[in-house]
């Protein structure tokens, strides 16, 4: 049993990565040009930072959701979902004349998937007095690296980033595996606004070229964050700060699914982290939803609820105390 303290529930802003994911649930993979498939069902999700935000929801957080969308149907779905999980969206901009960041997900009964994407279009966005306004009085602001790829939304996104770090606000950057395509320029910027860097072993080249291995992370600590977490998937995560290492082997569970793992994994994280969690509770909290979502198929409303990840938790005799919606 880890005996912590109670949980504050405060709010998160997430700036960007607005995805609207049309899911077609077919019977199986590969998909081969001649063999046709009827699809079990076709259903628009919200993805990119929308998996955060649901599962965040679903933690008992406050979520704002900054960036913007186009003026169309897929867009439109996407953010009345969100609206139904009770994420707040009205700092997320529709862009007339502009396009959703839309993505096709293939995926089969044994939970693996193709996605086939392409980024939102349209006039450059600037930051808003509103957006200022919902980090100034947020405990936390969560950064995707998809958010910079996005040419209209990236300067803003930057913008959001610094504004955040100005006020003491701490913040959550996941570069996700398209970083390779940013600039080490830019890279640099936000890792050295960062309070917390949470990236995948494969990851860590692509922030640290030439390095590899858990051990070489220590040297992003010497540009800015106070905290990096490796995520290792099946073998759980290592917490790195400047005071020590640790690690949580992770829960073993027959995985599903590992589409928005490692969004839903990001919630949990910064959950814990904002109710100044010790690093192990950190990781194990965060490994249980992690294990929650891949037991799962599916993403968007179909993350993790608070008693699935609580079950992971009792199925392992571990035990930490949090509040739910």
């Amino acid at each position: 049993m880890i005996a912590l303290p109670l949980p504050l529930n405060p709010r998160v802003v997430s700036v960007g990565d607005f995805v609207a994911d049309l899911v077609c649930a077919i019977p199986s993979l590969p998909v081969e040009a001649g063999k046709h498939q009827l699809a079990d069902s076709i259903t628009v999700e919200p993805g990119g930072s929308g998996n955060f935000a649901v599962a965040a929801r679903r933690l008992g957080l406050q979520v704002s959701m900054l960036g913007v969308r186009g003026a169309d149907s897929f867009g439109d779905l996407a953010a009345q979902a969100l609206e139904a999980e009770a994420v707040d969206i009205s700092g997320l901009l529709r862009q007339q004349g502009g396009s959703t960041t839309t993505v096709i997900v293939l995926a089969d009964t044994s939970g693996r998937h193709v996605f086939l994407g392409k980024y939102g279009s349209g006039s450059v966005v600037a930051v808003v007095p509103a957006w200022l306004e919902r980090i100034e009085s947020a405990a936390a602001l969560f950064l995707s690296g998809y958010s910079l790829h996005e040419d209209r939304l990236c300067q803003a996104a930057v913008s959001c980033i610094e504004f955040a770090s100005t006020r003491n606000i701490p913040t959550f950057f996941d570069p996700g595996p398209h970083v390779r395509g940013l600039s080490p320029e830019l890279i640099d910027s936000v890792v050295g606004l960062s309070s917390v860097i949470l990236l995948t072993e494969d990851e860590i080249p692509l922030i640290l070229p030439g390095k590899k291995g858990v051990g070489d992370c220590r040297a992003l600590l010497e540009r800015g964050p106070a905290m990096i977490c490796v995520k290792r998937g099946a073998q759980g995560c290592t917490i790195l700060t400047r005071e020590g290492e640790t690690s949580h082997p992770g829960f073993q569970v027959e995985a599903r699914d590992t589409n928005a793992a490692g969004d839903s994994f990001a919630a949990a994280f910064i959950y814990g982290f904002l109710n100044g969690w010790p690093p192990l509770a950190l990781a194990t909290f965060a490994n249980a939803m992690g294990a929650a979502k891949v037991k799962k198929i599916g993403s968007g409303t179909r993350v993790p609820t608070a008693d699935e990840v609580l079950s992971v938790l009792q199925d392992n005799h571990d035990f930490i105390q949090f509040l739910s919606r």
